[in-house]
């Protein structure tokens, strides 16, 4: 018995996850266990024995999971759509992410990787512009570059604080 789960999502979203996993072109995804989007869905699932059969259509953009049980009484709760939504979103930061790094670390082109990759999955700007995604891909950079200098403080012992003063301004450096 299939399951379907029926997940509101950005049309980007929509678009990523349908070239990704669908077959390109429809909205209803078949999904297995033990695989991301299976054990994705079985963790939003929650059983009810007491649940009321409704399908109702959102408006905007939305995709189908049909997931296989041996149950009927499994339901998603709004909560639990929240949290599939936003994980939906957080792994389409993060392939964009991965994508966009090794193609920048290839040809050394930030913008045109971005690009790239909304290319490769069919989005366009309608959807998502470039500039937000590279906006994405921006915000990660500096993160990294946030975690690194603060391991960096760590590793040499910079405690921020005044070790001592230089009264001979005209050294310019000096070894230790």
């Amino acid at each position: 018995m299939l399951i379907p789960v029926l997940v509101p999502v950005k049309s980007h979203i929509q678009k990523f996850i349908i070239n990704r996993y669908g077959d390109g072109q429809s909205h209803s995804i078949p999904v297995r266990k033990m695989t991301f989007l299976g054990d994705l869905v079985a963790l939003a699932l929650v059983k009810n024995t007491f649940m009321q059969t409704r399908m109702e259509t959102p408006a905007g953009p939305f995709l189908v999971f049909n997931y296989p049980s041996e149950t009927k009484f499994l339901e998603v709760t709004r909560e639990k759509n929240r949290m599939l939504q936003s994980a939906l979103d957080r792994h389409f930061r993060d392939c964009l992410i991965s994508f966009v790094m090794g193609y920048h670390h290839a040809t050394g082109d930030q913008m045109q990787a971005v690009k790239k990759f909304l290319d490769v999955h069919g989005i366009d700007e309608e959807m998502l512009s470039s500039d937000t995604a590279w906006k994405i891909w921006r915000d990660f950079e500096v993160k990294k570059e946030r975690q690194r200098q603060k391991s960096f403080r760590q590793v040499v012992g910079s405690s921020g604080q005044l070790v001592g003063k230089i009264d001979n301004l005209s050294v310019s450096y000096a070894l230790s």
